[in-house]
């Protein structure tokens, strides 16, 4: 999770990630996530090649990997945290602030 909290927009791909089981498949989600399907496999494909190990497979519906769901597990977990704070900091940022 280290790796991924350094990636851009990590903490909107972790909330699409968490919708993805379920799903038929990708073009499914992205319709329901309001996102282009090209977006939403890029965001998978980009956190996969982070994490060096396969989250999703693409069955009908989408499952998590044994791994996978580990991982969805502590995402879930730390995405519940951070939504737990925003009464008290305000929206947490979805993008990191660009260094000066």
């Amino acid at each position: 999770m280290q790796k991924v909290s350094r990636t851009k927009n990590c903490l909107s791909r972790l909330r699409h990630l968490l919708q993805l089981p379920g799903h038929r498949n990708l073009s499914a989600a992205a319709a329901s996530l309001d996102v282009k399907p090209g977006t939403l496999s890029h965001q998978l494909r980009c956190l996969e090649t982070t994490v060096k190990f396969t989250l999703i497979t693409h069955t009908n519906p989408l499952t998590s990997t044994s791994a996978g769901a580990r991982f969805l597990a502590e995402a879930q977990l730390l995405i519940g945290l951070l939504d737990e704070m925003e009464p008290f900091t305000g929206p947490v940022p979805t993008t990191p602030p660009l260094d000066k």
